[in-house]
């Protein structure tokens, strides 16, 4: 599966991620060094993340994080097939 995250608002991409896995949010948050109510807000929207918090989430779910830019890809153990794309990562 192939996820281009910019046709998503950012609260949507971690309960894609999360759902994805099959975890309720507690064990999602554990599972990456987060508490629940961490992930619950971030899905509310009511708390912001950052890129390597999505970077953390990759490493940790085995998710092939990759830019528009082949060069400027993030490129992550990649043992299922979910790949989220991110453009204007880095601005050339």
């Amino acid at each position: 599966m192939k996820i281009i995250a910019n046709d998503y608002e950012s609260k949507d991409v971690i309960k894609i991620l999360r759902e994805w896995t099959n975890l309720k949010q507690p064990e999602f948050g554990k599972s990456i060094g987060f508490s629940g109510m961490t992930i619950q807000s971030y899905e509310r929207g009511t708390r912001k993340y950052t890129f390597d918090t999505l970077i953390r989430i990759a490493k940790n779910m085995d998710i092939k994080l990759q830019s528009k830019k082949m060069n400027d890809a993030h490129t992550l153990r990649m043992e299922k097939d979910l790949i989220l794309i991110f453009f204007s990562i880095v601005d050339s």
